[in-house]
């Protein structure tokens, strides 16, 4: 993910663009999916369209017998946001920093 327009990286308010590439590394492979610092893409957009991705990137891993995990600094978002992105997961790891990291 970077604002600086390259022909491969994906810009932070493209979800769209980002949720395709998600898909197409899936279909070529089964891989791990990791999406860092989730609190980047919602101060990028807003809470709800990047739980949306979420919930897709969870689809498409799931069909493709990948791992996707994710990590988000829990002070960064309200505690309800929080318990939405915990309930997309199968297990939550609170991290030594205080950052989360999921997997599903």
């Amino acid at each position: 993910l970077s604002n600086v327009g390259k022909e491969d990286t994906v810009r932070p308010k493209d979800l769209e663009k980002l949720s395709l590439a998600v898909e197409q590394f899936l279909a070529r492979e089964k891989g791990v999916i990791l999406l860092d610092a989730i609190e980047y893409l919602v101060t990028n957009n807003n809470f709800i369209t990047v739980l949306r991705l979420v919930q897709s990137i969870r689809d498409q891993v799931a069909i493709n017998s990948g791992v996707f995990l994710l990590s988000v600094n829990p002070s960064a978002l309200d505690p309800h946001q929080l318990t939405l992105l915990e309930k997309e997961v199968d297990r939550v790891i609170p991290g030594s920093s205080g950052a989360r990291t999921a997997s599903g």
